[in-house]
């Protein structure tokens, strides 16, 4: 007896995560501030999330940086020291300077200069100066070596998992898609950097010490230097980037010039324009608005900005006031007791204060930092990442005597899911469908668009598993087959071609095959350049002979060439010569070339001999007529006892040497049969279709 679609055992750390967001706070609700023409909505971080935040960059330091090390034994220890000594630059030389002025004032003062002592500390300043530039060669280097070797190794990592994981588990899991290696080495940057600032503010700390008379007076002081930044962090307005935010134009002759302006630049749309006499009405409706726009005098100014300067003019004041009161307090003891007075002291006090200020700020920061680098947590889980279609545990034979695949339905329903919690939409995609399909019969899936007719070969292809129901595979259930067997067998010629950038045109054909000796194999790939209907625009795109040594085919048709943009010529202005250089050489395919390509790529899939089910989802949109007479003859050439499943909206010659046809609305199968059997159903959703179609062509 057939089982329905079940729900497998969730594992412990799904188990884990499902708890915690249980007892987690509910999600606050977003508030609004208008801040010039952006309406911002935003949300407070609540302490929870801040904690979980630093606990999650926590326990990711640990194995990341035990991977760098690996990486880089040597040279990476190093760099974070010479990294934690170069951000003493400015403590020190500020030490040692007020160490001369010192020594100086005392020889004034007393008529008599310690001139080992001055010299000792010049020659000091010369040594730290020619230390930190030395530093400052080195540190840039040791970090290309470090940097590249930590991103290839967590882009290989990534791109081995987004690769093999399916669509539904990325889905599912969009920070980890997003991660690149980049992003992992700069906010392990970031925090790298942080706790050498904070090596330069205990060093800045100790160095301040050595001012001060007495221990009590030294905690005075630094308690005192801290004023400013404890209030600055604390009580302050703080950026708008410490909150959760998203920010809209609200103002309508803003968002108009911005529609203009967008019209009146882009590409696509500048033939249609000028061809129309469209340009100089876009001007004038442009100046209009904008003339209407300044009259208000509203500001566009990044909403952070203008989100700082609606701080109150009585806190900056205040903030202010208390970053002088050590100089007021040294001033007070000053004339108390003015043999303690020294203006190398004053001045000390002064530069401390600013710059202890300045390392408490960028301290601050750290927690930021510490949040990104939270997220990088989840590449250490990518081995735990359930996926969303669990794979089975039986491998598809390959061996067997049928050369096709059977296929089958039993009361399937499907509907996408909305997110995590809510499992379902409200309305099912597909409600119900029965059917079955025997080996090496050729299918044809008719109905209108947004009949369902794609997401029934989600299903049968396995991108996504019904939400009940079963569908069946050489009679078992499709999830009890290890998908990658199961693709192995299949060849899908998709809705939307697509080319694969970087890649020549031949190894975008022969990728259909992608075994190593087979996308090598140029007699291959030519023959299924000659199926699909490459062969003919290629060779149009060829100079001289180039046919004959294939060099048309090993041609680039989109370049992926990474960019580093530095020109700062006009946009308006004809193209520059710098800006040619990152200028596409080639002018890209049309969309019924790609459509050519990707049915090449589907006649050396074929040609691979392994293949059970072939099928294809409306492939033929940007062909004509004839082209798309040719492509489904070749296909159906191909057949050679292979289960053959079209999917199409255009009625034709196909449906006519149909084994059987599937007729969709609406999301359900509401007929099934030959060719003549459903045109006898006068009143029947096929033959009404297909007469409305044949009466269109008359």
């Amino acid at each position: 007896m057939e089982q329905p679609c079940s729900q497998k055992p969730v594992p412990k750390l799904d188990q884990l995560k499902a708890v915690e967001a249980a007892a987690a706070p509910p999600p606050l609700q977003p508030r609004t501030m208008q801040l010039g023409v952006w309406q911002v909505h935003y949300i407070e971080q609540r302490w929870h999330e801040l904690r979980q935040d630093i606990q999650n960059a926590l326990s990711t330091i640990k194995p990341l940086t035990r991977d760098l090390y690996t990486l880089s034994p040597i040279l990476f220890p190093l760099f974070c020291l010479a990294l934690f000594a170069w951000h003493t630059k400015t403590v020190l030389t500020w030490f040692v300077f007020n160490r001369i002025l010192f020594w100086v004032e005392a020889g004034i003062k007393d008529g008599k200069f310690e001139l080992g002592t001055i010299a000792f500390y010049l020659v000091l300043r010369a040594t730290l100066t020619a230390a930190y530039g030395a530093l400052q060669h080195w540190v840039p280097n040791a970090e290309d070596v470090v940097s590249s070797r930590i991103i290839d190794h967590f882009e290989d990592m990534l791109f081995k998992w987004k690769a093999k994981a399916d669509t539904r588990t990325l889905e599912k899991n969009p920070k980890v898609a997003a991660l690149s290696g980049g992003d992992i080495w700069t906010a392990y940057r970031s925090v790298i950097d942080g706790c050498g600032r904070f090596v330069a503010l205990v060093v800045q700390v100790l160095c301040a010490r050595t001012y001060f008379s007495s221990r009590r007076e030294a905690t005075l002081y630094t308690l005192l230097f801290l004023v400013k930044p404890a209030v600055d962090i604390f009580w302050r307005r703080a950026s708008l980037w410490r909150k959760s935010w998203v920010a809209v134009s609200t103002d309508a002759d803003y968002n108009r010039m911005s529609a203009l302006r967008r019209i009146g630049t882009r590409a696509c749309l500048k033939q249609e324009n000028i061809a129309n006499g469209r340009t100089e009405y876009l001007a004038r409706e442009y100046r209009a608005a904008s003339q209407r726009f300044h009259q208000n005098n509203v500001s566009v100014s990044h909403p952070d900005v203008q989100y700082l300067r609606k701080e109150p003019f009585s806190t900056i004041v205040l903030a202010e006031l208390l970053g002088e009161i050590h100089l007021v307090y040294f001033l007070i003891a000053a004339l108390r007791n003015p043999a303690r007075f020294s203006l190398s002291k004053l001045v000390m006090l002064e530069d401390n204060g600013e710059t202890i200020f300045y390392q408490c700020r960028l301290l601050a920061d750290l927690v930021d930092q510490l949040r990104e680098l939270g997220h990088v947590k989840q590449i250490y889980e990518l081995e735990e990442v359930r996926e969303a279609l669990p794979d089975g545990t039986v491998d598809y034979p390959t061996d067997s005597e049928s050369v096709g695949m059977g296929l089958a339905m039993r009361n399937v329903s499907f509907s996408y899911a909305r997110n995590e919690t809510e499992k379902t939409s409200v309305d099912p995609v597909l409600k119900d469908i029965s059917f079955s399909i025997t080996p090496g019969q050729l299918v044809v899936v008719v109905g209108a668009n947004g009949s369902g007719k794609s997401t029934l070969v989600k299903l049968l292809t396995r991108m996504y598993d019904c939400t009940s129901g079963t569908v069946l595979v050489d009679g078992r259930d499709v999830r009890d087959y290890k998908k990658d067997g199961l693709h192995e067998v299949t060849a899908l010629l998709p809705q939307d071609a697509n080319l694969y950038p970087g890649l020549s045109i031949a190894e975008n054909i022969g990728i259909g095959d992608p075994r190593p000796e087979a996308v090598a194999d140029r007699r291959r790939i030519r023959e299924a350049a000659r199926l699909g209907g490459v062969a003919e625009f290629v060779e149009q795109r060829c100079v001289g002979g180039e046919t004959d040594d294939g060099a048309a085919y090993e041609r680039i048709v989109d370049p992926i060439v990474p960019k580093h943009w530095g020109c700062k010529c006009d946009n308006s202005a004809p193209v520059c010569g710098l800006c040619k250089i990152y200028e596409p050489e080639d002018e890209g395919l049309s969309g019924g070339q790609l459509q050519r390509l990707a049915a090449s790529r589907l006649f050396m899939r074929l040609a691979s001999g392994k293949i059970k089910l072939l099928i294809a989802d409306e492939p033929s949109a940007a062909l004509d007529p004839e082209a798309e007479r040719n492509l489904f003859e070749s296909l159906i050439r191909q057949r050679e006892g292979k289960t053959m499943i079209f999917v199409t909206h255009r009625f034709g010659h196909l449906t006519k040497c149909a084994d059987w046809i599937l007729c969709m609305k609406d999301g359900r199968l509401i007929e099934m049969g030959t060719h003549e059997q459903l045109m006898g159903k006068q009143e029947g959703e096929y033959a009404t279709m297909y007469n409305t179609q044949a009466t269109a062509f008359d």
